[in-house]
């Protein structure tokens, strides 16, 4: 599966998983956190790598490597794969300004990642533990990715350094499962240091989907601006997607 075509295509579609939620905002995401990726990679940085389990390694039975999506230095999509080393944190060669996606392309004998990756902006994990970071919070953390789901994912994008191009949102979709919520988009163009947004929010009641067509509301983006789907509530379970696309 090419990358490239999800997050630097025509279309792009975004998804997220909140797993436990807090009576503070978050991103529909595995982190759990308000992501603040426009702060801690607002100079590009290298980002580190590491799991709590030394099976994820270049000759484990769980995840041996991993493919990091996001934007390189100027922010254009970049991509670079990672071999995993288990507890010991493996930093990438390239710098980035956005951190995406993680994908596991290569396995051992089990069918995910053997326990949680983390990805932290290199020298802002503190001291590890097991493979996991000693510090987790909105200063380090990039993406999270949960045993065995294979991906690490939030439901944000960064707009490409494309000049002259403008983006529409055009959908979204949520659920939880067993607490009511709201989830809202935010967005917040960082190419001419506006400050954030909120362009759109909804209720959700237990159980019941919610499904909208955002085009008759004419959201519109420029290039370098972040595009996020954030949530809030009290142990609830959300599952978020989010669809732009270019103008």
């Amino acid at each position: 599966m090419d990358m490239r075509y999800r997050y630097d295509g025509y279309r792009v579609a975004v998804k997220g998983r909140l797993a436990v939620g807090l009576s503070t905002q978050v991103d529909v995401g595995g982190s759990g956190i308000l992501l603040d990726q426009g702060t801690i990679l607002g100079t590009p940085s290298t980002l580190s790598l590491s799991s709590s389990s030394v099976n994820d390694a270049a000759l484990g039975t769980g995840a041996r490597t991993v493919l990091v999506v996001g934007f390189g230095e100027t922010g254009i999509y970049q991509e670079e794969l990672v071999t995993m080393n288990g507890y010991t944190p493996v930093v990438t060669t390239k710098k980035f300004l956005r951190h995406f996606l993680n994908i596991v392309k290569s396995l051992g004998s089990l069918d995910g990642n053997a326990g949680i990756i983390y990805t932290v902006k290199t020298g802002t994990g503190g001291t590890y533990t097991n493979g996991v970071p000693g510090v987790l919070t909105a200063a380090s953390l990039t993406c999270v990715m949960l045993a065995g789901t294979n991906q690490g994912t939030s439901c944000f994008y960064t707009t490409p350094n494309a000049p002259g191009k403008k983006w529409i949102l055009t959908g979204i979709g949520c659920s939880c499962a067993t607490q009511a919520g709201l989830v809202f988009i935010q967005t917040k163009d960082w190419a001419n240091s506006s400050p954030a947004l909120r362009e759109f929010y909804v209720n959700l009641s237990p159980g019941v989907p919610f499904d909208k067509d955002l085009r008759d509301l004419n959201i519109q983006v420029g290039p370098l601006t972040d595009v996020r789907v954030l949530a809030m509530g009290t142990g609830m379970a959300v599952n978020a997607y989010l669809t732009l696309e270019i103008m």
